[in-house]
């Protein structure tokens, strides 16, 4: 039947062509004119063809064809678009947090100490550098000697000691591990280095400061025994003028202890001497 289709209206071909319906012919064939973009000043517009081509009934359509898709891969496409939806949100969320820790790594280095919390996270720590103050001496000891747990015979017993940061209010801040693993004994300051150069750059800062410290005289010289130690221990040299105090201290030390102790052989002989006298 040819009246399902009216004069000037576009019809469809299999192949997606697309043309302006004209008249019917005898049979099952229609006359049609293909639709033709052509381009003017206006841009590109659609013209009906001036010559008509013959179709086929059986050729045309009131709609456009479409590609015929399983309800499988429909289906399918729903959930890969489900899926891509998914993997957007996901994506800006790793960004948000790539952010929040970009910017959290930038505050971790506003202070001197916490830029090894990454470091330490990462076990990229080696050796540490103690100093238990004046008088306690400078050591470089390396990560198992100063964070591996052990028991009363030296065995290691697969915990790892409690290291913390210590803080002020105006801002200093310490690292410290605790004797412990569960944080029960005492703490002792440490500076963790990330090799054995930089632990003696550090060792060699820390002996410095005790040098400051007598010349200073915030402490006394015979507070530096073990500081001396330190120093020739690491082969780090001691100053002269430091040397040269030490020296004279002991010296002094020791005459004092050499007096004292002729002091008290004297009074013992003559003590000896007393009880030997027979009472007439």
């Amino acid at each position: 039947m040819t009246d399902q289709f009216k004069q000037g209206q576009t019809v469809y071909t299999r192949d997606g062509g697309k043309y302006e319906y004209a008249e019917p012919l005898v049979g099952d064939r229609v006359l049609a004119r293909a639709i033709m973009l052509v381009d003017n000043y206006d841009g590109t517009e659609e013209y009906p063809s001036d010559t008509p081509t013959i179709l086929y009934l059986s050729q045309i359509s009131a709609k456009p064809p479409v590609e015929a898709i399983s309800a499988e891969i429909v289906k399918a496409n729903a959930e890969l678009s489900e899926l891509q939806d998914r993997i957007g949100e996901k994506r800006r969320e790793l960004l948000e947090e790539e952010r929040k820790n970009t910017e959290r790594f930038r505050l971790l280095k506003t202070y001197e100490p916490l830029k090894l919390v990454e470091d330490f996270i990462l076990g990229k720590i080696t050796h540490f550098v103690t100093d238990r103050e004046y008088g306690r001496g400078v050591k470089v000891v390396t990560w198992d000697e100063f964070m591996i747990d052990k028991d009363d015979r030296g065995r290691n017993t697969g915990d790892i000691k409690l290291l913390s940061l210590f803080g002020r209010s105006k801002g200093n801040l310490e690292w410290r591990r605790n004797t412990y693993y569960d944080g029960s004994g005492g703490w002792n300051a440490a500076i963790p280095c990330l090799s054995y150069d930089e632990a003696l750059q550090a060792a060699a800062e820390k002996v410095e400061a005790h040098w400051d410290a007598y010349r200073s005289g915030d402490i006394k010289v015979w507070l530096l025994d073990d500081t001396i130690k330190s120093a020739q221990a690491l082969n780090l040299g001691v100053p002269d003028d430091i040397a040269n105090a030490h020296q004279v201290f002991r010296r002094e030390a020791l005459e004092g202890q050499v007096a004292k102790a002729r002091e008290d052989l004297a009074a013992k002989e003559a003590a000896l001497a007393a009880s030997e006298q027979v009472p007439a």
